[in-house]
């Protein structure tokens, strides 16, 4: 893109995508918060299938006696494993920046200061730090999720208000200092802090909650932890379960409530898979089906669940029947491995017990809680361009089985009638980054 006097140089500045003034503004007032999230996580699943699948299988592998976990092998391929949940604010400030409408490189330039070991050293540091008075919040970045997404969204205002301010013939010059500056001070004092604060209220509801109710936490989290994982607010009640394993041997929080939740995306992918047209998109349900059976939530939430609305319900009631099963029947979970089947070894109590069949019994129930709530509320048919969005491929009208167009037909088991008439794709649903883009935009 060119840049220079007369030229909206947002490629340059740090701050912009590419579009025109009036572009960028335009959809950043229109878009919905379903629509955002879509478009933010959308493209990072790939990664994170790929992670999530290898980490499944070092768990079965282990748990089995197949691999060693103090052998070489194991450390090499569980760092190729967990690399991308380490550095997923990297991942994040990428899609963030697109969905923003802002300029990608210049959000992992602001991002990499969390992550920095200069930062890691000062937030790990027991000693008060200060910035020019003001003192520094001591908290980890790495994996984090709320605060990425809110430094990268006021990236994209601070740089549309300094070239609004600033003279055509700056723009290249300042623009991108002033937005490195601004941006990178308010991350450490305020935006960073901000974005974990969401998990510190959350893990002193949960607490109270645990004390009014031991079976209301594992319910809970099954109905609602899709939508924490949704937001990436679901790392925040890891420190809750680690402090209960090491007083305990086991937790009853984040084990069970998202073993449910798991379980129950998991059936609703299945259900999916069933109904769907899309031969491709049949293939990814599947694949995600798969991923949340080991514990790995992420394809099918950010693949299915949200984008079509209906099974994020369906999921949730599904969740919330597991999760009863789970607080009603004291399930436990003794250690951490991912909540899903390979975590069955953890379900096993030192002292004996039914726990295992409990466990099970949550499993049978949530992933069948998922299935049957999607096949009763139904959905809609995705369109070729959701779908090429999900899959990260350009939109093909044949496969699609709707020439090209979105056949928005209900599949809700009381209606048995199919429509075949093309509508309006979806607003909420993301699209691929080689298929349509919004008028003016040069990303």
């Amino acid at each position: 893109m060119t840049t220079g006097p007369g030229k909206d140089d947002t490629a340059a500045d740090g701050a912009g995508g590419g579009a025109t003034q009036a572009d960028v503004d335009r959809p950043s007032r229109s878009k919905q918060f379903g629509s955002v999230m879509t478009e933010i996580f959308t493209p990072i699943l790939p990664p994170l299938i790929g992670a999530g699948i290898i980490q499944g299988l070092l768990t079965i592998a282990t748990s089995v006696g197949v691999l060693d976990e103090q052998s070489t092998e194991y450390h090499v391929l569980n760092t190729i494993g967990s690399a991308v949940f380490f550095f997923l604010p990297f991942l994040l400030a990428v899609s963030s920046a697109r969905a923003f409408d802002t300029n990608p490189y210049g959000a992992i330039g602001i991002t990499a200061l969390l992550l920095h070991p200069n930062t890691t050293a000062i937030m790990a540091s027991p000693d008060p730090v200060d910035f020019l008075g003001i003192p520094i919040t001591h908290t980890q970045y790495t994996s984090s999720v709320v605060p990425v997404i809110l430094i990268v969204w006021v990236q994209a205002m601070v740089g549309r208000f300094a070239r609004r301010k600033l003279p055509p013939i700056l723009h290249t010059v300042l623009v991108p200092p002033l937005v490195m500056l601004v941006v990178g001070v308010l991350s450490l004092l305020v935006l960073g802090p901000a974005g974990n604060l969401v998990g510190t209220l959350l893990g002193a509801v949960v607490e109270w909650l645990s004390g009014v109710g031991p079976w209301l936490v594992p319910t809970l989290i099954g109905a609602f932890g899709a939508l924490l994982i949704s937001v990436g607010a679901s790392f925040t009640l890891f420190p809750l379960a680690l402090s209960a394993v090491a007083a305990q041997g086991y937790n009853t929080v984040y084990g069970p409530g998202f073993l449910a939740v798991n379980l129950s995306l998991c059936g609703m992918s299945l259900a999916v898979m069933q109904k769907t047209k899309n031969k491709a998109y049949k293939g990814y349900c599947g694949s995600a089906a798969l991923t949340a059976l080991l514990g790995v939530s992420q394809p099918s939430l950010y693949g299915i669940a949200v984008p079509l609305g209906k099974p994020l319900v369906a999921t949730c009631l599904g969740g919330l029947a597991g999760g009863l099963v789970a607080g009603l029947s004291g399930f436990r979970v003794y250690g951490f491995l991912p909540s899903g089947i390979a975590a069955l070894p953890a379900f096993v109590p030192p002292e004996g017990g039914a726990n295992l069949v409990w466990g099970i019994g949550v499993m049978v129930v949530a992933l069948a809680g998922g299935y049957l709530a999607t096949r009763l509320l139904g959905f809609s048919q995705p369109s070729a361009e959701t779908i090429a969005g999900i899959l990260g491929e350009d939109a093909d009208p044949v496969s699609s089985g709707d020439d090209g167009e979105a056949e928005r037909a209900d599949t809700d088991e009381h209606d048995a009638r199919s429509t075949t008439d093309a509508t309006t794709p979806d607003p909420g649903t993301p699209t691929s980054d080689r298929g349509a883009r919004r008028p003016g935009s040069e990303r």
